[in-house]
């Protein structure tokens, strides 16, 4: 991985005007894009993106996914820790076609794709860049192109392994979310695993980690679920009345309270090897 190209998109808002994505003649933007870590912005419709997701699954892994999220604890190889969320969504994603009916207006029912006649431009450099980032899924894009970036992303990786180091921080993470009834909030679970000397991270990447385990399901609550046993509807995916103090967390972590603890089946499934 070129350290000058990952630099590059991490700056990528420079490249956006008041016209939007602007990179033409820029030589830092054809170096990333020559470095496979930045992109033109694409054309895609709903139903593209859906064929484009149906295809990426079908050729990665559970144990790639989650053998590469456990890899970047100690590494910090946030670009291998965002799988896990997008292929926890993708597992029981289903083949459908553009719902926007009613009061959805230019939003998909059923997966939260904001698409529609005027509306095909898919910014990937937006999505890369949240993997670089914080290692997280970008909750704000609920579009199946996503994903399938995400995917797709995932798929050009190497298959590494984790490392003794890297299981050291897992059982520390771990032992914070099996004494999860001790803390009253999401931001709590947060704080304390920001005491882990071992886990070298930012307050961003720990809520992105953490976001990442409730979208598998592991940090959820008994009427909001995330994606263990089966897809998640966008007209389910419940956010917090308007007046309700402010949350900035996705769903459906956002509803996590001590008492509702974690589901360890979840855990047991996606990260009970290591």
């Amino acid at each position: 991985m070129n350290p000058k190209a990952v630099k590059i998109l991490l700056n990528v808002f420079s490249f956006y005007t008041d016209k939007g994505f602007q990179p033409k003649g820029s030589k830092d933007f054809l170096f990333a894009k020559a470095e496979g870590l930045m992109f033109d912005n694409i054309q895609m419709t709903h139903d593209e993106g859906i064929a484009w997701l149906m295809k990426e699954r079908e050729t990665v892994s559970k144990q790639k996914v989650t053998d590469l999220f456990m890899a970047s604890l100690s590494t910090r190889r946030l670009d291998f820790r965002s799988g896990l969320s997008a292929f926890a969504i993708a597992q029981y994603f289903p083949d459908h076609k553009l719902d926007n009916k009613d009061d959805w207006g230019n939003y998909c029912r059923i997966c939260g794709d904001h698409s529609y006649e005027l509306h095909q431009v898919r910014e990937l450099n937006l999505y890369n860049y949240k993997r670089f980032s914080a290692g997280g899924y970008e909750s704000m894009h609920n579009s199946p192109d996503a994903l399938a970036f995400y995917l797709d992303q995932t798929n050009r990786l190497t298959h590494s392994k984790p490392e003794k180091s890297d299981i050291v921080v897992w059982n520390d993470i771990k032992s914070i979310l099996l004494k999860s009834r001790q803390y009253k909030s999401a931001n709590d679970i947060e704080k304390a695993i920001g005491q882990i000397k071992a886990f070298k991270s930012n307050k961003e990447e720990r809520r992105a980690l953490l976001e990442t385990l409730s979208l598998c399901g592991i940090i959820e609550t008994a009427e909001h679920k995330g994606y263990f046993n089966e897809f998640i509807p966008q007209i389910k995916r419940e956010r917090r009345p308007s007046g309700a103090s402010p949350n900035q967390w996705c769903y459906p972590i956002l509803w996590w309270k001590s008492e509702d603890y974690i589901n360890e089946a979840a855990l047991d499934y996606w990260l009970g090897e290591y």
